[in-house]
């Protein structure tokens, strides 16, 4: 499984992804910050990442994600408190082993 990095996600805050998923339909959400976490020991890394989503409610699904270069993820994301402006927000959370931390894994 290919997983973003955090360093690559924060490089691109600011900037629309595509989200689609069976029943949630497909909408595009502004990658508004991505936070490190407390991963389990120093063999693991952790980080969250939240989008905001222009329009209605999204619900908790596996999405398949596309930045704006064209890479492709699938990721759990599940809605969180709303934003400042009311706006939806979704999340991921990313706990993984640092070998898979460049996606190096398939």
């Amino acid at each position: 499984m290919n997983l973003p990095d955090a360093s690559r996600l924060r490089a691109l805050i600011g900037r629309d992804f595509d989200f689609a998923a069976p029943g949630a339909g497909s909408f595009a959400a502004r990658l508004d910050h991505v936070t490190d976490g407390l991963p389990m020991d120093a063999g693991y890394r952790c980080y969250r990442a939240q989008f905001v989503v222009d329009g209605a409610w999204a619900m908790q699904a596996n999405y398949r994600v596309t930045a704006p270069d064209g890479e492709v993820w699938q990721l759990l994301l599940t809605p969180v408190r709303p934003g400042a402006d009311g706006r939806p927000v979704l999340e991921a959370v990313v706990h993984t082993h640092v070998s898979q931390a460049s996606g190096d894994n398939t």
